[in-house]
This record gives structure tokens, sequence and C-alpha cells, in this order.
């Protein structure tokens, strides 16, 4: 019997011509063979194949895969009639610009072109051209003994291509090509991958443990191995010694769950028995650095689910501060993080509850920063909404000054803006207030009201850092200040607000030239000087109060004062002007009046300095 078709369609692929031949109807063992010819959409033919009985004989491997494209099939069968599950199948499919997913965690192969021969027990092809993120690769597929297949590709990495495929900044941090060789084995839909490259070639200006040169190797690795249950898979990634990466993954329904897994960085890893762990140990961790140079990526723990946190670093920079010695351990129970913190700098428990817009709270024993210049990186726009914060700090040290104790309470008002109320208080004074923040890209807004108490001038000068300043003394400073920007830098060209300023019983001591030069000590013995207009000695001695009290009126950046009074037992001062803190330039007018005995007076002196 001898069948021939010219023209025909089955599941939406056109079919022709083909041959059906029966040489013996009747003999012992009648066999059926048929050849043929098909052309069309490439992802008609995988639902042809896996529709038909070839779909079995090759363990149903293109079940999963999708594609576009056309391509054309040539197939073979033999077909024992009375012993069906003995027929042989001989098929070639040649791709023609194609578009393939073969597994759904590799990126898709565009371009793909060549021939694939596959039986009834092997499948196999050699030199099939393609691309995988917009770079050139080649792929031989083969016979891996028991049944399994083997893919082998190879092609060459260059970061200009996945800076057009991925528009992300850490993409900017590396230059240069390197090459890179893959194995993909496949048994029954199961298949094992491993993808590795020595990454010389690629050059990286990312801060250690991540920087290297083009000509160093810091090899990459990675893998996926079915576990020992079914439905989970191992996958891992290392780069050198500087990155170990462990996932258990759970293959359910058609979605992927991370059952358990580690990410670390500078140590060894150790994979928990639930949830995902982050250990990371180094010389110096600059979270600001980071926070802005990982800000596209928009995955967050949707991506990584972490659940435990191990942080051991020398110092740990953050929003322009840093921190020495810090060991940091933390865990996740539900949304609410837990940490114990313990290093030279800061030590106490830490609370993340990251319900909307987030909110952290404490009781630190003490806190020690310390300025620092960031590395650079690329910035981000500011948030919507700030976290809510309640914190305690028992002792609290901005740049090795000893500031005391601090209170901090924040939360977002439906206004848009972030509240503030800050208290901090030490044996020498006591600083208290509210502030408003708005946060935004263009329009960002600070407002602070505060009031600063000292009972000794001297003492909380001295813990500032300008020792020697003033003798004795005490004072109060209070007022109202807004500017435009972030509550951390101050911008003076929008600088308003207002200031108010009261001290008594205290002594200016050999301040430095300028205004301050005027504050000198008036004695009697030196009132000849004083007679010929020569004030030398004043400039240099120092002059002690009895009272300061004045005003000041800020706009724009330039602060005005009217009515700034200083008396003291040698002389009274006035004062009136401007001070630009901009430009940092200074219109003032100052009348100092010095006193001799009691009642006489003598000596005007005009300056503008």
């Amino acid at each position: 019997m001898a069948i021939h078709g010219r023209k025909g369609s089955i599941l939406g692929v056109g079919i022709g011509p083909v041959a059906v031949d029966v040489a013996d109807l009747d003999a012992k063992d009648v066999v059926m063979s048929v050849d043929g010819r098909a052309a069309g959409a490439t992802a008609n033919f995988l639902k042809f194949i896996e529709a038909s009985p070839v779909g079995g004989y090759i363990d149903h491997f293109t079940e999963d895969m999708t594609a576009s494209g056309s391509g054309e099939l040539r197939l073979k069968l033999t077909l024992p009639l009375e012993r069906i599950e003995a027929t042989r199948v001989d098929g070639r499919y040649r791709f023609i610009a194609n578009q393939v997913v073969p597994d759904p965690d590799m990126p898709p192969l565009t371009d793909v072109n060549g021939e694939i021969h596959f039986t009834g027990e092997r499948l196999e092809g050699q030199k099939i051209r393609a691309a995988m993120l917009g770079m050139p690769l080649t792929l031989d597929i083969a016979p891996a003994g028991d049944g399994n297949v083997a893919i082998k590709t190879s092609g060459n990495l260059s970061v200009r291509s996945l800076a057009q495929q991925f528009d992300h900044p850490v993409l900017g941090h590396f230059s240069g090509t390197a090459p890179w060789s893959g194995t993909v084995k496949v048994r029954k839909k199961t298949a094992e991958l491993r993808l590795e490259s020595s990454l010389q070639g690629i050059a990286s200006s990312l801060p250690e443990p991540f920087n290297k040169a083009a000509n160093d190797v810091m090899p990459l690795v990675i893998e996926r191995k079915q576990g020992p249950v079914p439905g989970r898979d191992l996958t891992s990634l290392s780069l050198g010694d500087a990155l170990k990466m462990q996932l258990v993954r759970r293959h359910e329904g058609g979605k992927t769950t991370i059952e358990r897994g580690v990410v670390a960085v500078g140590v060894a890893p150790r994979l928990p028995e639930r949830g995902v762990a982050l250990a990371m140990q180094g010389k110096r961790l600059d979270i600001d650095y980071w926070r802005r140079l990982l800000a596209g990526d928009g995955k967050g723990d949707a991506a990584l689910p972490l659940s435990q946190v191990d942080l051991r670093c020398d110092e740990l920079v953050f929003s322009g501060h840093s921190i020495a010695g810090l060991r940091l351990a933390a865990t996740r129970s539900g949304g609410l993080w837990r940490a114990d913190i313990k290093s030279r700098d800061a030590s106490g428990n830490l609370e993340w509850d990251g319900q909307g817009a987030g909110r952290v709270s404490g009781h630190l024993a003490h806190l020690a920063l310390h300025d620092v210049a960031s590395a650079k990186a690329p910035s981000v726009d500011n948030p919507d909404e700030m976290p809510a914060v309640d914190l305690v700090v028992d002792r609290f040290s901005l740049q090795g000054k000893e500031m005391g104790a601090l209170k901090l309470k924040a939360e977002n008002a439906k206004d848009g803006y972030w509240n503030a109320r800050f208290d901090m208080r030490n044996d020498d004074a006591s600083l208290e207030g509210s502030g408003r923040w708005r946060p935004s890209e263009t329009a960002a807004d600070t407002r602070i009201e505060f009031k600063l108490a000292a009972k000794s001038v001297e003492k909380l000068l001295t813990r500032m850092g300008y020792p020697e300043a003033v003798k004795r003394g005490t004072a109060s400073l209070e007022g109202a200040l807004s500017w435009k920007g972030m509550p951390t830098a101050i911008d003076y060209p929008s600088l308003d607000g207002n200031l108010k300023f009261e001290a008594g019983g205290g002594q200016f001591n050999r301040l430095e030239p300028g205004v301050g030069r005027l504050l000198g000590v008036l004695s009697l013995q030196s009132l000849p000087r004083r007679l010929t207009l020569d004030f030398r000695d004043v400039f240099s001695e120092g002059f002690a109060f009895d009272s300061i009290a004045g005003q000041a009126v800020v706009s724009r950046g330039v602060m005005e004062t009217k009515n700034l009074k200083i008396a003291g037992p040698a002389a009274k001062v006035l004062m009136a002007g401007s001070v630009n803190l901009v430009n940092e330039t200074q219109n003032l007018m100052v009348r100092v009046q010095p006193e001799i005995g009691e009642t006489v007076a003598t000596g005007v002196l005009l300056a503008h300095p």
C-alpha cells in the first residue's frame, strides 16, 4: 500500500509532501513507514511534537518550551503495526531566526538558526547559532548516556551588550568582555545546568571585595542541580571568594518558591534549616553607596525573602556617618525584624516593622557617629514617605563629642510631612524641639523649632570642640528656621526664620580677629589709649559680660539684627547689621561704649568690618 499526500495541516502545521508505505500487508510483521515534511510556526511544531507519539519518545523534552518564528521538519517513522511500542522515529528540525525559551530560569535565546536531529533514543545538534542578552553563542546537543541529553554552549559576556539590555547603574562600574561556557544536562524534563566564566577581561570599580582589574581572574560559577526531594532543586552561585549563594527552591503548580537559602559575602556559606540567611564580613560596608547603587532593581524581599542577617564589619557607613567594629545579628518574624547590635560605637536593640512606610524603634546604650566621605554612587529620588521612628539613646556621641541622652520620635502626617520631636540632654545643656520635613525630589521642605538652654556655656562649648572660647556663663537660644531640602544639609540660599539669644555671667576669652576682637577688657589703666582711639589690647584680651540679648531675622540666607546688646563691667556694646551666610560676608555696625567707674563713659567706636 502506498499513500502520497501533497498538502495538508495538523495542529496549524502545514504538511506535505508525505509518503506512507506498507510493503506487504500480508506479512507476519506488518511495518508501515512514514516519510514527510512540514513547515510552519515553531510554536505549532512544539504542539505537534507533544501531541504525537514523538513527545513520549523524547521524554516530553519540548513540553515546557515556548518559541516564536518558523522552521522546517523532516520526519521518518517506522511503525510495526503489531508492535506499535517498537516504533522508531527519525526527525530533523531546522530553526530559522527563532526565539526560544528552553527553560523558565534562563533568558530567551534569540535569532536561533540551526538543525536538531532526534530519534526515539537520542537528541543531537551541532553548531546551532543563537544570541542571548544580545550576545552571540553556539550550542552543541549530544547524548550523555543513560538517556541524558547534554547541551554545551559557549559565548562572550560583553558588559556593553548587557548595559543595552538592562538599564541599571551597577553596570556602569563594569567594563570589558570575557568568555563563558555552560553545560545543561536534561533527563525526563529535568535539567541540571552549570555556567562558568573566569571574568578575565572584565574590570570592576565596585568596592571590595567586588573590585578587580581586567586581567584578574574572579571565577563566576552558576549551578542548578536536582534536590534529593522531588520537585526541589539546589541553585548556587559563587564569585571567587567574595560571594557564595545557595538556594533550595520548590516547584509546584507552575510556581517557584524559595524554601531556604544563604547569601554569604566574605565568609563560608552555612545553609539554615529554614528561611534565607545573609552573612557578611568585611572591612567596610557603605550602606549609602549600595542603597543608591541598587535602588534600580525594585525587587527587595520579594526576590530574596531574607529571614536572618549576620553582619560583621570593621566600619559601617550609613547616612554619611560611620560605626566602627560592628556586629549585628537580626531575625525576622512575619514583617518584624529584631536586631542586636554590639560594637565599639553602638550597642543595644532595634526593631524594624516593614508595614506601610515602616517603623524603626529601639533602645541603645550608646551610639557614636563619625562623619565620612561616602563613595560616589548614582543619586536616588527622595522617598515619598519616611519610616516612623521611636528611638532612645542613653549616651549619644557625634564626631567624638559627647552629646548626652537622646530621644527621637517621628511619624508621617497626612499632609505629606514627616513630623519629628527631639530631646537631647547632658550635664551642661538641654536641646529640645520639633521639626517637619516634606520628602520630595523637586519640593523638599524642612522646618524646625528648637530651644537650647545651657547651664554652663564654658562646658558646653568645650564639649562641642571649642575649649577656652568662653569662661563661665549661662545662655539660651531659641528659634524657628526653614529651608528647601533635607534636614541633614541646610540650604543657605533658601534659609528663613528667626532667632532669639540671651546669655549672662560669662567672659569671652582671647577671641580670634574679627568682630569678636571688639569685645576686650577695658580697664582704667588703659584709658589714655582709648582717648587716642588705640583699642589693640581691647581686641586681644577678651571681654567679660553681665548679659547678652538680641534677636535676628533670617531671610534667604541673610541674617539681620538691629538690637544685639552686650553689657559688661568694662563696656556696653550695641550691634546692628547683617551676615550673609551664602557668600560668607558681613556688614555690621558695632558701637563700643567703655565704662569708667560707674558713671563716666568715654570713647565711641563705630566699625564696619
